[in-house]
């Protein structure tokens, strides 16, 4: 299923997990900038999944870890045990956009293919873990 809103209610999550037990939920956001100190990525898609829905991450992924792909590791020249930062958009009062930043260690790197390649279900090209409806899930980004 896909919405053309940012968000979809609740109400309907609720209804489509229930109709579809086996269904993943998937929830993709734009990060204005991935950096490991001097390098950056600009304007990426980052996607949260569940680790059913993407078997190709690692099952020790801890909270505050990433798993980038090959391209956006080299990009940013990045290794395992290296810090990459988040930069992203979040609304705040009266709807004005408020840019936030998240920190995570990268926990590894898997290649840019398969799954990790899938530009329908999430333009994917580095995984995190993120709390989204009180659930641990697995972040993937892309650069655009």
């Amino acid at each position: 299923m896909t919405s053309n809103r940012v968000f979809l209610d609740p109400e309907l999550a609720n209804a489509i997990t229930t109709a579809l037990p086996a269904a993943q939920p998937v929830l993709s956001y734009l990060v204005n900038e991935f950096r490991v100190g001097d390098k950056a990525t600009p304007y990426s898609i980052a996607t949260a999944t569940t680790a059913v829905a993407a078997p190709f991450l690692p099952a020790n992924l801890g909270p505050r870890d990433i798993v980038l792909n090959d391209w956006l590791a080299d990009d940013l020249a990045a290794r395992v045990g290296d810090e990459v930062t988040l930069k992203y958009f979040q609304t705040g009062a009266g709807g004005a956009l408020v840019e936030q930043s998240a920190t995570f260690r990268v926990q590894s790197v898997v290649p840019l293919a398969g799954l990790a390649a899938d530009r329908i279900s999430a333009p994917c090209s580095a995984n995190a873990r993120a709390v989204v409806k009180k659930k641990v899930m697995a972040i993937m980004c892309a650069g655009l």
